[in-house]
């Protein structure tokens, strides 16, 4: 499986892409070719990939290690849980989950909370964590159904938490996912870090 990827910027040739294209590789050796430069990884989960393209048409595409593109689509808001993947809609307040190996849409949500089409989304387990730039940001429990407001910022999501780096406290800020409840778990920090 895929675990750990980079983005290569000088990747082959030999799909018909141009010398110097974006080519994601994964350390055990497999790649997704894309074609075009200046782009962005997204997310890596399993053998799965997000990747938004750069220049003047920017596209999103989900590609499988060792198989290539599955879908190729508007650049939005996304995030995989293994082979699903979440998305924003264009309406605000809904997300959609897609099994990429099924190859259709296994549910469309409301998510409590959630009053923007999100800018961002990541995913672990049963949580979804989501953001409307700094405005507002929470994570979805799609287990209950329900939704607890985070700080927005510098965020990352784990299983059941998120944890946010505080740059004006310098400190680390684990949320529990389901209570909302918060603790500085370091502090200290460099104001860059």
């Amino acid at each position: 499986s895929a675990e750990d990827v980079y983005l290569d910027t000088n990747g082959g040739t030999d799909e018909g892409e141009s010398l110097g294209d974006d080519r994601l590789k994964a350390i055990g050796g497999s790649y997704l070719d894309f074609g075009g430069q200046g782009g962005a990884i997204v997310d890596v989960s399993d053998d799965y990939a997000v990747f938004n393209s750069g220049g003047a048409t920017p596209a999103q595409y989900v590609g499988e290690f060792g198989y290539g593109q599955k879908l190729k689509r508007t650049v939005r808001a996304a995030a995989l849980n293994g082979p699903t993947l979440w998305s924003a809609t264009t309406t605000a307040g809904k997300l959609t989950s897609y099994s990429i190996p099924l190859e259709k849409t296994l549910s469309t949500v409301t998510v409590p909370g959630l009053a923007c089409v999100p800018s961002e989304l990541q995913a672990a387990g049963r949580w979804v964590y989501w953001a409307c730039g700094a405005d507002s940001a929470g994570v979805y429990d799609t287990k209950a159904a329900t939704s607890k407001a985070v700080a927005p910022g510098d965020v990352l999501l784990g299983d059941g938490f998120t944890v946010r780096h505080d740059h004006a406290a310098h400190t680390l800020v684990l949320t529990e996912s389901a209570t909302g409840s918060t603790r500085v778990i370091a502090s200290g920090l460099a104001a860059g870090g």
